[in-house]
């Protein structure tokens, strides 16, 4: 084992989605630690929360950290280095789950465990934090203990929540928490989820539960990738930052499109010469992934440019991004 000069409970393990040989760990009572060398060195940082139950690194950003504790939340703009409480508007009861979406640093969903009295359940902050909405509809008061709190990473309008409840066990939500609903079909009853995994390569959501019915054990289902139609309104043709960068050997690059257009998605090298074609041809609305596997291409600085057509053959949008090959 790693030893780092603590006895007290590891509660908290988080890898930088960016930086592989970055791993934070949270332990004990107000205690974060950072190592940038997987594991040989550790650089302690100090919160203020009293026992941390999450942490959530911007992908977009890996300056951009927050953290949930039994009672309040925390955001770091500099990889944990200093840090500012952030105000729900009240005082949580209990533990915090924090997960920041991929797309944007600056929209972050928290889940406040609460037992049925009081504020509680779902929360998202589109500004970093600054001001929080309630999310809680289809949300009931035995649904706010809330165990697990899991983002698509491929379609990050859809979460879902593993609870501890005499009815519902998990719930779903796939227009960004503006509502919710079960999402329980081959479940036991009242029991809990305590874990969920999405496989965004086969299109699978992995559930561990217990049930006081008999149905404790590992539930695999299908999930969604696709948006909802009503929130295609709400999207924007974007190239999102590959991920991870910098990488070895591959790496994945998302885009968005608000309707069915043409798309070319390119990577050339710093002379201009292309290097990889990704897509070229006409792709439906919504969120979608490319692996850019560059394990015969030397070790260096590409970019990737992204373009769209518009329905006449203009152009509508382009965009180009650094990507960073390291060999």
């Amino acid at each position: 084992p790693l030893y780092i000069g603590s006895s007290a409970v590891v509660t908290v393990i988080e890898f930088d989605p960016i930086d592989p040989s970055t791993v934070y760990i949270g332990v004990g009572p107000g205690r974060l630690y950072r190592s940038s060398d997987t594991g040989q060195t550790w650089d302690t940082l100090r919160i203020g929360g009293f026992l941390m139950s999450s942490l959530s690194i911007a992908p977009s950003d890996n300056n951009i950290l927050y953290a949930g504790f039994v009672g309040g939340a925390f955001k770091s703009t500099d990889r944990g280095n200093s840090w500012v409480n952030l105000s729900f508007g009240f005082q949580p009861p209990g533990g915090i789950l924090v997960s920041v979406d991929p797309r944007d640093a600056n929209v972050v969903y928290a889940a406040l465990w609460n037992n049925g009295t009081g504020p509680g359940g779902m929360y998202k902050t589109t500004d970093g934090g600054s001001v929080w909405t309630e999310i809680n509809n289809g949300i009931e008061s035995q649904d706010k203990q809330v165990k697990v709190l899991a983002v698509n990473p491929q379609n990050p309008d859809q979460l879902l929540l593993g609870i501890a409840s005499d009815q519902h066990v998990m719930l779903r939500t796939t227009n960004g928490g503006n509502s919710w609903s079960e999402f329980v079909d081959g479940m036991a009853g009242a029991g809990v989820v305590k874990s969920i995994e999405f496989d965004t390569l086969n299109n699978r959501v992995y559930a561990g539960a217990y049930s006081s019915q008999g149905g404790a054990g590992l539930y695999i289902r299908e999930t969604v990738t696709n948006v909802d139609p009503g929130r295609s309104a709400t999207l924007q043709v974007d190239l999102s930052q590959n991920y991870p960068n910098p990488f070895n050997p591959s790496t994945q690059i998302r885009f968005q499109l608000p309707e069915g257009n043409t798309v070319s998605l390119i990577v050339y090298d710093v002379l201009g010469r292309k290097v990889a074609e990704l897509v070229n041809s006409y792709v439906e609305q919504g969120y979608h992934t490319v692996t850019w596997d560059a394990t015969t291409i030397a070790g260096g600085v590409y970019f990737a440019g992204f373009t769209v057509s518009n329905q006449v053959g203009g152009v509508e949008f382009t965009k180009v991004n650094k990507l960073l090959l390291m060999k």
